[in-house]
């Protein structure tokens, strides 16, 4: 496909073609027939500070409601990725702790670490979380969920690069209603949920929401020393690998991976003394108790590559006998504790204050607080080549200040305000890396100051700009100390600062069809390398990253609001573009430097001796990170259509192509264009139809998703990971996801007034299996997630009013 920005111009002509003649489709329809329906829900956002509709507002943006989020099934974070185009988030490998990938038009984080920032920010009533780790929180009781893709740096200043996920709870208003619901379903699915809003005075408001689910492991692991003996294969086992504790069923069963058993809490309260002001204060706790993320052992690194690396040595036996049998079965019991789990609690409070009709402030503080605990076995087998252990703890601190108001006969509508954050990090946990064992003691701040400006004034009745600007400082620092490797502790720190800025325009055609265009640009900072093996050499700090943004949409609705279409098309130019790469250090060679994985060390690296009168080379891999120039661009539909009365139609589809710029294919930083970090394509459909029935209604709803392929090898020069031993295609499918076609159902029941609510939702219909991601940096191994099977869920719902 062609790139760059003529491609740019050709994809914003394909996309204003195709708006002209759906323009005049629709149009001539709604001229031969009016159809007799009700219209599209209409949902109101907060995207620019204040209250507007998601048609009349000039961002790329889906806004879910409670009712459609519960709909399509949307239960979390990751499961938004299925409704939104562009967005890609998925169940992080099982090396990131739990942390989800979270991707937005081809911007990406995956790794957990601390000195990273997410590349799409995650916000839960205003309140910003800064790490990967626990953002794929569950949606309990929510009002509504915005999801703005694009740069967002002048209203949402840190690290919204790629956009925004923006969460709002429902709040207290004293009606004195609530719900309470069970669900049970496979797989030992059982679920509670509830709320309850209460009037405590006639201006002081509760509401209390809770939630407890549990769901069982779906992938096994299994004693591999058992499984030997039970398939009469006890020649397989080599020296040294003893069995493990298990039940003794006969089935050499020890725990599973995937597992889940979360608790959660909120209580908000709302205190509204005049009509001029408003404050909020919110308290919530989880706990999140899981075992393992599944990761299954695809394919094994050869055996003279493991020797050439230092993995094992020569007279090690590492091959294909710890591959599983099947694609839910581990090998891989941890020496580390079998959990991944999370304990979280936060306090934020709110208030606002309008002096007069024309001026309002806003006061948004927020302390948040974790400990998490991960386990990961990186080589994926019983010899425990790799083990990490990683215990976290973190707290936070935001405060942000806004004012706002409009002048100049209403035709000036202003933001302006300021943002603090501050945030400690402490990771620790026992760590096995070959021939190495230590104790981390590592601590990461993370210090932002920003000030910003925003604006929109109306030229006309329907010609508008807009313009924004935001100044922010940061501040970070990483102490790290690996007892086991030195008793020194050594210290690096990061700091930059960066003024963002964004200008605007759109026109509203009609009531019912708008088109902007907008230039804004984004960054995220850069920070100090968090896995350095040996120091001070790999101690050191990483450029962020920055790019510019040039998108054109139009938001229309026909039909008397029965269809809505929503078009965007964008170019996004990274002037500084930040890749991880793999790399290894053959330890205590000189000079010390960097050599590619496929590299052989030089005689002067550190021997080690075998244990059976050999030696062997000690290089170990070490992640680097990598800047240089790239671009993205991509186009965006999303489209509702409700023909009659309770027949609803919607889908969405979503193109990102990502191009490096840096050609050079001898240097380390170079990336083959067939490593896709984000699928190209992803596309989505939904059908249902409301059929009154039973003193009620009957809501049947089938939804397909698609996503295009992905493959990301830790090795960025090539599609595939040399190491394995295979090349061409063979090698190519090793580390790549094919691409997937999922679907889900739903029926729903609903009586008349909406009293009781019963529902059976299927995912993965077809029981389709496919790899969720995969991981091959640990150089060992090539593992993966498994998909889960299909799931059901019966779902029953009392509300009260």
């Amino acid at each position: 496909m062609p790139s760059g920005k003529p491609a740019l111009a050709r994809l914003f002509a394909t996309t204003a073609c195709t708006l002209a003649a759906t323009v005049v489709a629709t149009g001539a329809a709604a001229a031969e027939d009016k159809l007799d329906s009700g219209m599209l829900e209409e949902i109101i956002v907060s995207a620019r500070y204040r209250d507007e509709s998601v048609q009349t507002t000039p961002i790329a943006i889906t806004a879910l409601s409670a009712n459609s989020l519960e709909e399509k099934g949307i239960s979390n974070v990751e499961s938004l990725g299925a409704a939104v185009p562009n967005t890609f988030i998925v169940v992080g490998a099982a090396g990131t702790a739990g942390a989800p990938t979270v991707s937005m038009r081809g911007v990406t984080q995956s790794d957990f670490m601390f000195s990273f920032e997410p590349g799409v920010a995650v916000y839960i009533d205003d309140i910003y979380r800064p790490h990967l780790l626990g953002s794929d929180l569950d949606l309990v009781d929510i009002d509504r969920v915005e999801v703005l893709r694009g740069p967002q740096g002048t209203l949402f200043g840190k690290n919204s690069m790629g956009g925004a996920i923006r969460i709002f709870s429902k709040k207290p208003a004293g009606t004195d209603a609530g719900f309470f619901e069970v669900a049970a379903g496979n797989q030992g699915r059982m679920d509670f949920k509830g709320s309850f809003d209460v009037a405590i005075t006639d201006n002081l408001f509760m509401r209390l929401s809770g939630a407890s689910k549990h769901i069982d492991g779906y992938v096994k692991l299994v004693d591999f020393v058992c499984q030997m003996r039970a398939n009469g294969t006890p020649g397989q086992i080599p020296p040294g690998v003893t069995s493990h504790a298990y039940a003794g069923n006969g089935d050499c069963v020890v725990g599973n991976e995937g597992e889940e058993d979360l608790k959660a809490g909120r209580a908000m309260f709302r205190f509204v003394p005049s009509d001029k002001a408003e404050f909020t204060l919110a308290v919530d706790k989880t706990n999140s108790d899981r075992t393992v993320t599944p990761d299954v052992t695809i394919a094994t690194i050869s055996q003279t590559n493991a020797v050439a690396q230092g993995f094992i040595p020569p007279t090690g036996t590492w091959d294909n006998r710890y591959l599983a049998p099947d694609r839910y079965t581990s090998y891989a019991w941890p020496n580390s504790p079998n959990v991944n789990s999370l304990s979280e609690w936060g306090i934020a409070g709110t208030g606002s204050y309008q002096f007069n009709e024309h001026l309002r402030a806003k006061v948004i503080v927020g302390h948040r607080a974790y400990d998490s605990a991960s386990s990961f076995n990186a080589d994926a087998s019983p010899l425990g080549i790799i083990q990490n252990w990683n215990p976290v703890h973190h707290t936070q601190d935001s405060y942000e200040f806004q004012l706002s108001g409009e002048a100049f006969n209403d035709k000036l509508a202003w933001t302006t305000g300021g943002y603090y954050f501050s945030g400690d990090t402490h990771l620790g946990g026992h760590i096995i890396y070959t021939t190495l064992s230590f104790d981390q003691d590592d601590d990461f701040t993370d210090e932002n100051k920003s000030a910003f400006a925003h604006a929109v004034y109306d030229l006309t009745d329907a010609l508008s700009v807009t313009a924004g600007l935001r100044y922010s400082k940061n501040e970070k620092a990483f102490k790290f100390h690996h007892l086991g490797i030195s008793t020194e502790t050594f210290k690096n720190t990061f700091a930059d600062s960066r003024t963002d800025w964004t200008v605007g325009v759109n026109y509203q055609f009609t009531d019912d069809v708008m088109a902007y265009a907008t230039i804004a640009t984004g960054y995220r900072p850069g920070g100090v390398n968090p896995r350095p093996i040996t120091v001070p050499n790999q101690l050191l700090p990483f450029e962020g990253e920055e790019m510019t943004s040039y998108e054109v949409g139009v938001k229309s609705q026909f039909l008397d609001n029965r269809l809505r279409l929503n078009m965007a098309a964008f170019y996004m130019d990274y002037t500084s573009h930040l890749s991880q790469g793999t790399l290894k250090e053959c330890v205590d060679s000189q000079p010390v430097k960097p050599y590619l994985p496929t590299d052989a060390c030089p005689p002067d690296t550190l021997l080690l001796d075998d244990g059976n009168g050999g030696f062997f080379q000690l290089a170990l891999p070490w992640f680097s990170y990598f800047n240089d120039k790239a671009s993205i661009h991509g186009f965006e539909l999303e489209a509702a259509f409700e023909p009659i009365k309770g027949l609803l139609m919607d889908g969405t589809v979503g193109y990102n192509h990502f191009e490096s710029k840096f050609k050079d294919k001898t240097s380390p930083a170079y990336r083959d264009p067939a490593n896709l970090p984000q699928p190209e394509w992803n596309i989505s459909a939904g059908l249902q139809y409301a059929i009154a029935a039973l003193g009620g209604s009957v809501t049947p709803r089938l939804d397909a998703t698609y996503q295009s392929k992905m493959t990301y090898s830790g090795v960025l020069a090539l599609p595939y990971d040399p190491r394995f031993g295979l090349t061409g295609q063979d090698a190519y499918n090793l580390t790549a996801t094919p691409s997937r076609t999922l679907f889900n159902a739903r029926i729903a029941y609903a009586t008349d007034g909406g009293n009781w609510n019963a529902s059976l939702a299927v995912t993965n219909l077809f029981n389709k299996f496919y790899w969720q991601n995969k991981f091959d940096l640990s150089g060992l191994v090539v593992s993966g997630i498994p998909s889960r099977p299909r799931e059901w869920v019966i779902t029953v719902r009392r509300n009260f009013k």
